[in-house]
This record gives structure tokens, sequence and C-alpha cells, in this order.
């Protein structure tokens, strides 16, 4: 589920920070890269680690001594390279590094998709989540985005999320057992996400909507399950009119989300996808 952390997150754990940024301590293990199929080697990851942290770093941000690193059996993750004092910052990312709804807002798949979701009275089922999956979709759909580096460090796949599986994995996994209503349940609800985002994507040229396939959607999709964090909605809605200028959309009314296990924040909360923190772990 994500990872529901405050604004701000020192080494320590106390958010105290005085700038609109979100702090992260890295102790332990992560994830792998984006791409087609298998987990990044060794050395790619790597490459992909110092790129993200250099565009971090272009943009004001902070990454201190820490690094990506490969293990021979498991997930590769990121350690720190050095005593790590409390209270000490290992990551700091500016607004701007972010990926928020009100970024995604005025996006042409924003737009669509908050329109067909509005149009089909989904919009509260998760629409911010919905939208930063429209987020995710458009820039990798981009042969250049600004935010590539953030793009690459993503997994290739969410290969142990149920909701994803196959008829007969799901059957296989979950029949007879409590969870097999919310497999189910997820299963169905993301099929109906995604004949929703076919439909909004073809009526935007340069989207593509029939390669919007089930594997290519589930992995945005999986992605703002799993590797959003949880952060104040005024605090955020301040910084990012400070950081660009007044520029983006108003926010939109808090989404009280959906039934049967579907994360859902507070009214006070919003979701944020956080490049680099969110390769640590939840420990």
């Amino acid at each position: 589920g994500r990872a529901p952390v405050q604004a701000d997150i020192a080494a320590s754990g106390a958010g105290d920070a005085s700038s609109a940024e979100v702090r992260a301590d890295a102790r332990a293990p992560s994830e792998d890269g984006r791409g087609g199929a298998s987990p990044l080697p060794g050395d790619t990851a790597a490459a992909t680690f110092v790129a993200l942290s250099e565009w971090v770093r272009v943009a004001g941000g902070h990454v201190g001594c820490i690094e990506l690193r490969q293990p021979a059996n498991g997930p590769r993750g990121v350690y720190a390279t050095c005593d790590i004092a409390e209270g000490e910052e290992a990551i700091v990312l500016p607004v701007t590094r972010l990926g928020t709804v009100r970024q995604a807002l005025p996006t042409p798949a924003g737009k669509a998709v908050l329109a067909a979701a509005r149009s089909k009275g989904l919009e509260r089922m998760d629409l911010d989540g919905m939208l930063l999956t429209a987020w995710l979709l458009e820039e990798t759909n981009k042969a250049h985005s600004a935010v590539s580096p953030y793009l690459d460090s993503l997994p290739s796949d969410f290969a142990g999320m149920p909701w994803g599986f196959a008829d007969e994995q799901a059957d296989a996994c979950a029949r007879g057992l409590a969870a097999d209503g919310n497999v189910q349940y997820g299963r169905e609800r993301l099929k109906r996400e995604l004949e929703l985002f076919q439909e909004a994507f073809s009526k935007v040229p340069g989207l593509n909507s029939s390669a919007l396939t089930w594997q290519r959607y589930t992995r945005a999709r999986f992605a703002t399950f799993s590797r959003t964090f949880t952060v104040a909605r005024l605090r955020l809605q301040m910084d990012e009119d400070m950081a660009f200028g007044f520029r983006l959309p108003p926010p939109l009314p808090p989404s009280p989300g959906g039934p049967s296990g579907v994360s859902v924040h507070g009214a006070d909360e919003a979701y944020v996808l956080a490049p680099l923190a969110d390769m640590l772990n939840h420990e």
C-alpha cells in the first residue's frame, strides 16, 4: 500500500523542515528498474540511480551518502555508504521533482481521464490515483520526457500484485481464501478503469489508445498504488503555488476513494509520487 509519511521526513523521522520538500531516511533495500521485461542488471541500475540523483540535485534537491546496490540474490536497493546521524537528511526532494495531481490535471491525459471519470460517475473511486496514472502513461508515451530519469527508475513490472494476475493465476492463488473476494473485486475494477482510459485516450491525438495494454496500464497503476507518499494537502498546495508561480489549476476536492481495500487518504492529505525516496524500504 501507499507509504503514509509526513510532508517532511528527516533521517530521524522528525517532520520539522521549513521548506517544501519530501525528506526521507535511507536504510535498506527496495525495488528495481523500468523497461519491458526483466530487472535491470547491476551496472545499468547503478547508472540509473546516478542519473536520478543528479536530476534531483539539479532542481535544488539533496542526495546524501547513499548508493544503489544489486545483491547476488534478492532485489536491488538503496544502502548508506557512511554513517547517517540522527536528524541528518539523506534525501531532500523539491516539490518540482514530485509527481502530483495538480501537475497531472492540465495535461491532455489528465483532462481526458478527469472528464471520462466524471461522465461515468467514477470520480469517487480514487481519482487522485487515476490522475497520477494518467500522468505516468502520458510521460512514458513521450520520446523525450522531462521526467525520464524518474521513469527509468520505476520497476519493470509488479509481478506480486494479485489484482494484476491472469484468471488462472488468481484462481490458483486466491480461490477459497479470505482474500478471494478482494482479488476479484480489484481485477474487475482495474478492467473498468482500463476501458475508461482507453476511451479517454482515444479522444486525444498522440496518446495512442490502441497501445494501452493491460500490462502497460497495470504497471503505471500499481506504481500509484504502491509508490506514492501521503503529504499534507494544504502544505503541498502552498508549496506548488510558490514553486510554479500559481500556474497550476486549483486542487480537486478530496476524493473519498472506494471500498474493498483501496487506499484512501484523508481530506487534509494528498498523494505524491516521490522519485528516489520510493526506492527506500518500508522500515
